[in-house]
């Protein structure tokens, strides 16, 4: 394993986690999405390269990332904690000389992001399903990053613990005449000539917010903590021989949760490989330990902390009160969550139903706009096709109407 010249300091100043909202002291917008006593996650999954070659393709696929990106930070405005490769990648820049792009071993650590989400949101394009499907050009590798991502996020969808919202950014696509499930038309969200703005993924904050179908992660911990003690346990796995590394694995992760204590340096990853069962492995461990006590799950404590935070801040008097109330009665305690279940499960059908009465509907079977059949739209939203508020859309008709008037006016025209 190649030596380090890196220090913890380094590692936890790294611009993830210096400069991210998501995970140092974020605020609650006071016009956006609701207040209340947890914050979503979710982990947007996507294809890189949508189209080989150079020049014209390269374009195409960096107006796609940026799209991707755009659309991440307008979902984080709205309060939800938006987990993606660009943020893994910067929280792992200081342990590479590399661009990390170019680092095997991210790939791997990607596949843990859905494990500390409430929600997987998948970009639909033609690339993405090229992994998913297995259904290439011909000339295209099937397999890669994405295919495990979708596989890992398809069991925890299957098992009830995350919530999936596909993200249409293109179709009709090849000769697919409906996209591989569990993607259907009531649960898509269809952005194929939608621009990546605050004001378009308000719907979807809203659903992740109070309309969920998920209230926890998997795993609920913070995304820096659980990234940063998979590179411990990693770290020490490098060191020992690959017959050892499986019979030693839980014991390792075992002492790492124990002692709490970061290395005195963290190693280079540039020359780790990318081996996707090693997360599953340590996957498996973390459930055990977790069953067992010594996992422990901070994601609640987060979020009230984060709560007594945005009330004081709003000017609000609150008393923190760091240790737990003694238990109350059983029956007391029964009741009481028994009020909070009913009351949580009628805040959820509420917003539900407004999220269904803005959300515009996609029709897999067709007919589409010519558009449609072009590839990936990177212009200015159809309001034909926009998730705003109908009232908003009126506005920014009226207001484009106007204006067409003024140049019409202006010029002379008709």
């Amino acid at each position: 394993m190649s030596a380090s010249v890196h220090n913890p300091k380094d590692f936890s100043a790294s611009p993830a986690s210096r400069n991210n909202s998501v995970d140092r002291n974020p605020r609650l917008l006071s016009n956006g999405g609701m207040r209340q006593f947890r914050r979503p996650k979710a982990f947007i999954s996507y294809r890189h390269a949508e189209r080989r070659g150079d020049g014209a393709a390269e374009e195409y696929n960096h107006k796609h990332r940026d799209w991707v990106l755009r659309f991440a930070e307008a979902l984080a405005t709205w309060n939800v904690d938006v987990i993606h490769d660009g943020r893994l990648r910067e929280m792992l820049r200081p342990l590479t000389v590399k661009d990390p792009n170019e680092v095997p071993f991210v790939g791997e650590v990607s596949l843990l992001c859905m494990h500390v989400s409430q929600a997987f949101l998948p970009i639909i394009t033609q690339g993405y399903l090229e992994r998913v499907t297995g259904l290439g050009n011909g000339s295209e590798p099937v397999y890669g990053t994405v295919t495990e991502e979708w596989s890992m996020a398809m069991a925890l969808y299957a098992a009830g613990r995350i919530e999936f919202a596909p993200i249409i950014r293109e179709w009709p696509i090849g000769t697919l005449d409906v996209p591989p499930a569990p993607i259907t038309e009531s649960n898509s969200w269809d952005f194929r000539f939608v621009d990546a703005e605050r004001d378009e993924v308000e719907l979807i904050g809203d659903k992740l917010q109070t309309g969920y179908d998920v209230e926890r992660p998997p795993i609920d911990l913070l995304f820096a903590d659980w990234i940063k003690l998979y590179l411990k346990w990693s770290m020490l796995l490098q060191e020992l021989e690959p017959k050892a590394r499986q019979q030693l694995g839980p014991a390792l992760l075992k002492v790492i949760l124990e002692t709490r204590n970061d290395p005195p340096q963290w190693p280079l990853i540039d020359d780790w490989d990318c081996d996707f069962d090693r997360p599953k492995q340590f996957l498996s461990y973390c459930a055990d330990l977790r069953d067992r006590g010594v996992l422990v799950e901070t994601g609640p404590q987060r979020d009230l902390d984060e709560l007594h935070r945005n009330l004081a801040d709003m000017g609000a008097q609150v008393e923190y009160v760091s240790q737990p109330e003694p238990p109350l009665d059983p029956q007391a305690e029964a009741k009481i969550n028994e009020q909070i279940g009913e009351f949580h499960s009628h805040m959820q059908n509420f917003a539900r139903a407004q999220v269904m009465t803005y959300r515009p509907p996609i029709q897999f079977s067709g007919p589409h706009p010519e558009e449609a059949l072009q590839g990936l739209c990177f212009g200015a939203t159809n309001l034909d096709y926009s998730h705003r508020h109908p009232i908003d859309i009126e506005e920014i008709r009226q207001t484009t109407s106007q204006s067409k008037g003024f140049w019409r006016r202006l010029f002379g025209g008709d």
